[in-house]
């Protein structure tokens, strides 16, 4: 192996090429990859050499954005023997179904993947009451407080009181963007969840359901850790939004 492949920072730009970031596609010459490409490349890269593995993996799994269903994803992770997943004709999950307990073991390949994911939104399915208790259940088992340790941006609509338990295993102290919307209890409950162990959110955003105003000093006032940037607003209706400073 050349020496070059010892210098993690090398090895991650080159990667990057495949990923297709940003940045390089500024430079004369640098490629330009559909989505769809780059997510090959980069999977074709993870299983080339070992070389590559962890930074493919870290830009395949971080950069799968709002489309796919990232807790589905994860779950399918899972051996067969522990959980089951019954989808509709559109591929959204119906029900999930517990065989087993989980013992740290089942965890392992999971974490594995889990720990690259940057950006989360919970899809509504998951709220239905054939999907949430066994869910629950299932992350009762998990052996680390976050299934997404590192997590950067996160979307939740609240359906139910009942997804404060499930939210719980989302809050990871490294989230930086934050939407929330549902029923005022969730939200409230879920905000002041963030705000007691969160120090570097960027952005946050709130909407309520049942068409209550909140003004956005009460509410800084209510999460308490968090100070707003001088030239946010009051806003009345059923949204408000404001980024954070520390």
């Amino acid at each position: 192996m050349h020496r070059i492949f010892r210098t993690p920072e090398l090895v991650r730009l080159i990667v990057s090429y495949a990923a297709c970031e940003e940045e390089h596609n500024t430079f004369d010459g640098a490629p330009h990859f559909s989505h769809e490409d780059s997510q090959r490349l980069l999977a074709g890269l993870a299983r080339t050499s070992t070389i590559f593995t962890d930074a493919a993996l870290d830009f395949l799994w971080g950069d799968l954005g709002y489309g796919p269903d990232v807790l589905f994803l994860v779950l399918r992770l899972l051996p067969r023997d522990c959980a089951r997943m019954l989808l509709d004709n559109e591929g959204n999950v119906v029900s999930l179904v517990a065989d087993r307990p989980l013992v740290q073991a089942d965890w392992a390949r999971i974490l594995w993947y889990s720990k690259r994911v940057k950006t989360y939104e919970h899809e509504s399915y998951w709220s239905a009451p054939a999907c949430l208790g066994p869910l629950c259940l299932i992350l009762s088992t998990l052996p680390t407080t976050l299934l997404f340790p590192n997590l950067l941006e996160l979307s939740w609509c609240f359906r139910g009181e009942n997804e404060t338990q499930l939210l719980s295993r989302f809050l990871s102290s490294s989230l930086q963007e934050v939407w929330f919307s549902g029923d005022t209890r969730s939200v409230l409950w879920a905000s002041a969840a963030l705000s007691s162990q969160n120090r570097t959110l960027v952005g946050f955003s709130a909407t309520f359901a049942n068409h209550t105003s909140v003004a956005l000093d009460v509410f800084g006032s209510f999460l308490g850790s968090w100070t707003f940037i001088p030239n946010s607003r009051t806003i009345k209706g059923t949204t408000f939004a404001a980024a954070f400073r520390q």
